[in-house]
């Protein structure tokens, strides 16, 4: 998948082309919020950010959480896992659990 090689090649110290990479998926619209959140983390990780795309990332991010999908969420936590933010991350899989819970109760 995509998503982890950029992964993988930022965290080889290679953050444009990370960046890139990401921007080739962009239009998968079911993990749009888990993809704009790690070109997010990458923008601010470069060695001159970029400030404009970091704060219209920062503002899609912040629109995508609320309507993201289960599949996107979760992959947006695990991303974070990875990268040390595990406050971001549990609150993201608490968001999961919950929206199956209330699925599974019927609510």
């Amino acid at each position: 998948m995509v998503f982890w090689k950029a992964f993988a090649t930022f965290k080889e110290g290679a953050v444009t082309e990370a960046i890139h990479e990401l921007g080739t998926i962009q239009n998968k619209r079911d993990l749009l919020f888990a993809i704009c959140l790690a070109l997010a983390y990458y923008h601010r990780r470069c060695t001159i950010p970029d400030k404009e795309a970091i704060e219209n990332l920062d503002k899609q991010v912040f629109a995508l959480e609320k309507s993201a999908g289960e599949k996107s969420l979760i992959m947006a936590a695990q991303f974070l896992v990875y990268v040390n933010e595990s406050s971001k991350a549990r609150k993201l899989f608490k968001a999961v659990f919950f929206s199956l819970i209330n699925s599974i109760l019927g609510n």
